[in-house]
């Protein structure tokens, strides 16, 4: 049997009438039933204005534990293939969230009465609710949140028949937290105007850039609590050298500047940022912590050059390493393990010699000693947390996640929406 410009397909049928008989016959050609996938993707011209993640192509050479990382994003089969599901997070009513489809065909070839359903489910809907596979890449979704969500809602993407082509979960919103944001002018007096031009323009709009393009993935609302004209002034003028490093802050330098903010000023709430008059001594925009896990202070030098740059600083004081491979600080390894083991069992014999009869001093040793033990296991399960909150690392510069390095910067993970939302909450919130 041979094909025939592939619509149909001709064969010899041979009749046994006694003559030799044959008859040429043409059979219709049955199209094979169409399989495909459906991927829910950002528009090109995403700017962060909600939080949207999934598994990229490139994960697979750029992420240390791949494997691991799968699990992330509710890894199942379609048609006998992987399929990883995406994320979304956006408030209840928010505007202007847009995405757009992409489709994988499998096996056959669609035609027009091959559709993609976006069903409605629990508040949440699409414009519109169903499009044509073979126009799909071509035309925008719109997801609407009609009302606040008490858990993640997974929607399953079907075709024609209803059976499941792709799916989206979307994030839990029903709770929206307040991370007020105190920024404070640190300069010679000479140099404090000076210092107000060069920030001018990325304090004016950092709090919408805060709001709009970035926290607002995690449902963080940060809120600045002041402008560079009524922000309070720590002043350089009397610092000496051991306060810098040649022309750069010290540690001591910055030490001192906390020191002095603290007695002074030391805002109740949020986290505070520290305009600086002086560039940072390796070039950088910005330096923060992650430890201790209430760190409040971000330092941002004259030579911050993107508003990201706020972003990133202050992702590191709500509990966010680098995304791309370091140093070994934060692993859970074999040896810090069985060093908090070995802090504990001291600390349990120390405080049993608290029952005992003590002199005064003896008193003193013991209860110094149980500070320091217990100093230093909060040091190294901090560590841990840290770690086990920021769990995968990918190559430098090759994400556009906040936490990167020389990057367009845009985007949060939905692990780091989760570990800045329960830090905001339990050291930052109202």
């Amino acid at each position: 049997m041979t094909k025939e410009k592939e619509r149909t397909y001709k064969g010899i049928a041979s009749f046994d009438s006694g003559k030799g008989n044959t008859m040429e016959i043409t059979f219709p050609k049955v199209r094979p039933a169409l399989k495909f996938t459906a991927n829910l993707r950002r528009l090109d011209n995403y700017k962060g204005e909600f939080g949207f993640d999934w598994m990229r192509d490139d994960y697979q050479t750029i992420c240390k534990d791949y494997e691991k990382l799968k699990k992330e994003y509710t890894p199942t089969k379609i048609h006998d293939k992987d399929y990883f599901v995406t994320w979304l997070s956006m408030f209840p009513l928010q505007e202007n969230v847009k995405l757009k489809l992409e489709v994988e065909i499998l096996e056959g070839e669609a035609i027009d009465v091959d559709i993609i359903k976006l069903p409605s489910k629990d508040g949440i809907r699409f414009e519109p609710e169903q499009i044509k596979v073979n126009e799909a890449e071509s035309k925008q979704i719109k997801i609407i949140c009609n009302s606040p969500l008490s858990s993640d809602v997974m929607i399953d993407l079907l075709d024609k028949n209803d059976e499941k082509v792709g799916a989206i979960n979307v994030v839990k919103n029903d709770e929206v937290l307040s991370l007020l944001i105190n920024i404070v002018l640190v300069s010679e007096s000479r140099h404090i105007e000076k210092l107000k031009e060069l920030f001018g323009n990325r304090i004016n709009s950092l709090e919408e850039f805060l709001q709009k393009r970035s926290f607002n993935q995690a449902f963080i609302k940060p809120v600045l609590t002041n402008n560079l004209n009524n922000a309070p002034i720590i002043s350089l003028d009397d610092f000496d050298e051991d306060d810098y490093s040649g022309t750069n802050l010290s540690k001591k330098g910055k030490d001192r500047i906390i020191k002095r903010f603290e007695d002074n000023i030391n805002f109740e709430k949020g986290i505070s940022v520290f305009l600086i008059a002086k560039n940072h001594e390796r070039n950088q925009a910005g330096d923060s912590r992650v430890i201790p896990l209430d760190w409040s202070y971000v330092f941002m030098y004259v030579n911050a050059g993107n508003i990201s740059d706020f972003t990133h600083e202050i992702g590191h004081a709500l509990g966010l390493t680098h995304s791309f491979i370091e140093d070994k600080k934060y692993d859970r390894t074999e040896s810090k393990v069985n060093k908090v083991k070995s802090y504990k069992e001291q600390l349990k014999k120390q405080e049993e010699y608290l029952n005992k009869k003590l002199s005064e001093e003896g008193r003193k040793t013991v209860n110094n000693n149980i500070r320091i033990l217990t100093k230093n296991i909060k040091i190294l399960e901090d560590n841990f947390s840290i770690g086990d909150n920021n769990p995968y690392k990918f190559t430098q510069s090759k994400t556009d996640n906040f936490m990167d390095y020389y990057n367009d910067a845009k985007s949060f993970y939905k692990w780091q929406w989760n570990v800045m939302f329960k830090e905001v909450k339990k050291y930052y919130s109202n």
